[in-house]
């Protein structure tokens, strides 16, 4: 809420802000800060949620975690904290380990877009 409520003075895009402010939500709507669930959450919030956890598993300070157990426990969350869809193509993506050179668009983000 905190992050939306600063955002929000940058006048960005009303789902930037739904997104800030949604993304500790859980799937299984025992989140916060509203309790949301499942669909209910908005995609773009439900997106960086799974993008943060990895992110989190794997570059906080002191993380042990190699990046294939970052995904199993993507995948152990799937259903329960994050949307199962969106750890699928998550998962599936980072597991493909594309090269930094490689940033062509081969349909990964309209994928995301329609899965829910």
């Amino acid at each position: 809420v905190i992050g939306s409520r600063i955002l929000s003075r940058a006048k960005p895009a009303a789902s930037v802000i739904q997104a800030v402010e949604q993304h500790h939500e859980r799937w299984d709507g025992l989140g916060f800060p509203y309790g949301l669930k499942g669909d209910g959450i908005q995609l773009y919030a439900r997106i960086v949620a799974v993008a943060n956890a990895y992110d989190h598993m794997m570059f906080s300070p002191g993380a042990v975690v190699t990046p294939d157990e970052a995904l199993r426990r993507l995948e152990r969350g799937a259903g329960l904290l994050w949307d199962p869809g969106l750890v699928a193509i998550f998962t599936g993506e980072v597991g493909r380990r594309p090269s930094a050179e490689s940033e062509q668009n081969d349909g990964w983000l309209e994928e995301i877009l329609t899965a829910t």
